[in-house]
């Protein structure tokens, strides 16, 4: 561990993450009966497409990582490549995604959360709900790296520092890009707009969001599972309620600027930033 980060990892921080976890938990109900005020419109997408459409996307995505690794690796491209080469993979995936939608959908790209109206809406909806439920969220960045040190896991978020902090000029300003506006749009048109109403549709409507954030979170990997599984859980019930892909964007494209604000201002590594693998 390295200088401030040995601070996460204690016992005190990981009961004061409980703490806020219990209480954010315990004021769960205000605000789903919040959202349902400000929101109060229900519509219900079904996916037309299944689980081998899943499957293919999958296949397509980690076929464009593999490729663009091959491709960049000869040339020696730096961790700026890196996070463009993720994000082109994500894109590559999205575009075929979208055609699919718009082949077997009647309402084509608009099943996937590009719907009209109530967009404005639906976004400060999204930002009350992520609010609210921010000290929870918090809680879980301090508590899931002590879990993870208890239980036989190394938790080793530093690299993730030292890459952000090793960006200046343009090529900070594109990471910065990256990670709050492309990264999260991607991933939200993948998991949220695409999986989750298939999931849902298969496992009602806790399970279908759940069943998405583990997957959601287990891309991320071990250091970061706890926390972005509870953030997907926001992303999905809001997106659930809203059907609008444009609120999920909002509260992800957010969260991230928060945790690379904390990355790049505070003396240690924030726990959890939720957008880079």
């Amino acid at each position: 561990m390295q200088g401030g980060l040995e601070s996460l990892v204690t016992p005190d921080a990981a009961l004061v993450g409980a703490i806020l976890v219990a209480a954010s938990a315990a004021f769960a109900p205000i605000t789903i009966v919040l959202v349902r005020r400000l929101y109060p419109w229900r519509q219900v997408v079904f996916a037309r497409w299944g689980f081998s459409h899943v499957a293919l996307v999958a296949v397509l995505f980690v076929g464009a990582q593999i490729l663009g690794a091959s491709l960049l690796a000869p040339a020696g491209a730096g961790p700026l490549a890196g996070l463009a080469l993720n994000a082109l993979a994500f894109a590559f995936a999205g575009v075929f995604v979208c055609a699919l939608a718009r082949k077997r959908d009647p309402d084509g790209v608009r099943s996937l959360g590009f719907w009209r109206g109530r967009n404005l809406r639906a976004v400060g909806v999204g930002w009350v709900a992520y609010g609210l439920s921010w000290p929870g969220l918090m809680g879980l960045m301090f508590a899931w790296p002590w879990l993870v040190e208890r239980y036989g896991g190394g938790f080793e978020p530093q690299q993730l520092a030292d890459l952000f902090r090793g960006f200046a000029g343009a090529e900070l300003a594109a990471a910065v890009a990256l990670g709050t506006l492309v990264q999260p749009f991607l991933e939200e048109l993948l998991f949220r707009g695409f999986l989750q109403p298939l999931l849902v549709q298969n496992f009602r409507e806790i399970g279908g969001i759940a069943l998405t954030s583990a997957l959601f979170a287990a891309m991320h990997g071990l250091d970061h599972f706890l926390p972005i599984f509870g953030l997907s859980m926001v992303l999905g019930a809001v997106m659930l309620r809203t059907q609008r892909l444009s609120a999920a964007f909002a509260i992800h494209a957010l969260h991230n600027a928060s945790q690379i604000a904390l990355l790049l201002f505070l003396p240690f590594p924030a726990p959890a930033p939720g957008f880079v693998r």
